[in-house]
């Protein structure tokens, strides 16, 4: 304070004066890094939402190799659930019942009869009111929350479908106890469906499998590292299964794995319901990343693409130093 006492009265304006234009010229500085910082956030996000699409694709490749073979298999026993829809529809429209309650009445006759001696898993199902579908029995109700390999419920594919005479042909996989159904579903009016199934035991070990198989191929394939943005900025993806532990990568030695907890797994299939990803701020192995999260609803996995925040932001701190 003595020091700038005794500077002239110019200079002391000069200096105020100069105090004063800086505090502006700071405050602008800080408002644009602040506003450059959040752009390179959303820009790395659109990287890292292109590799998650990336990975999603290669997992349908896997996927679908995977189970060619056993849809295959299942092509000649197709027929045979055809042939049985056929008989059914046929006898019913020989039937001289006019009315719906009457043609109703005499499918769950002819849908009861068929399970009797075959083993099958015949129902009606009714589009504008599933409680009221008739099951020849009530635990085959349970087929309604099993799903196909594009891992869509049954009572959601059914309600929403497109299906015709002879029928269609759809695999089901119960993700509880990996069982596999085989069925054939034929339209009998704007409200009323015949689906006729069929459990595929000798199935259920390929089908069960799959995730397993998937990992390991991406296990084979998949860098640790991950790959290089530019030559300071790296981008690492992770594969998390339905509890939220890393799967792939393999972990390194000493290496800490990806954990997503309860609530970031809910946000992230919370957002693939609206078609998008999660977006998190994570610290691992002592780095600060941001992160994307897409849910992967066919096997229950999360795609996870993660950049250190440092290589984010280090250009941009460059720039405003």
């Amino acid at each position: 304070m003595k020091i700038f006492s005794s500077l002239s009265f110019r200079t002391r304006l000069l200096a105020l004066i100069l105090v004063f234009a800086m505090v502006p010229i700071l405050v602008i500085v800080v408002v644009l890094y602040d506003t450059q910082t959040k752009a390179s956030l959303e820009k790395n996000q659109f990287y890292q939402s292109s590799n998650n699409i990336m990975f999603s694709d290669l997992f349908d490749g896997y996927f679908y190799r995977t189970v060619v073979s056993d849809l295959v298999v299942l092509s000649g026993r197709r027929e045979k659930l055809r042939l049985i829809s056929q008989a059914v529809m046929d006898a019913t429209n020989m039937s001289e019942e006019s009315d719906v309650l009457g043609r109703s009445s005499i499918l769950r006759n002819i849908i009861f009869e068929s399970a009797n001696y075959s083993g099958l898993m015949p129902f009606i199902f009714d589009k504008q009111n599933p409680i009221a579908s008739s099951f020849v029995r009530t635990d085959h109700r349970h087929l309604l929350k099993c799903t196909n390999i594009f891992g869509q419920k049954l009572e959601e594919l059914l309600q929403v479908g497109k299906f015709h005479s002879p029928g269609t042909f759809h695999v089901l996989v119960d993700r509880v106890n990996g069982d596999v159904f085989l069925l054939n579903i034929t339209e009998i009016d704007d409200r009323h469906l015949l689906v006729i199934g069929e459990l595929q035991n000798d199935l259920k070990t390929s089908f069960s499998d799959v995730k397993k198989q998937i990992i390991d191929a991406l296990n084979n394939v998949m860098n640790a590292d991950g790959r290089k943005l530019s030559a300071n900025k790296s981008l690492l993806t992770y594969i998390v299964d339905s509890d939220g532990i890393q799967v792939a990568p393999k972990l390194q030695v000493n290496s800490e794995p990806l954990i997503l907890d309860e609530a970031m797994r809910s946000k992230a299939k919370n957002s693939f319901n609206t078609n998008g990803s999660a977006s998190f701020e994570r610290r691992l192995n002592g780095i600060d990343y941001q992160m994307l999260v897409s849910y992967y609803n066919q096997m229950n996995l999360y795609i996870v693409s993660a950049t250190p925040v440092n290589d984010i932001l280090n250009a941009q701190r460059n720039e405003t130093n």
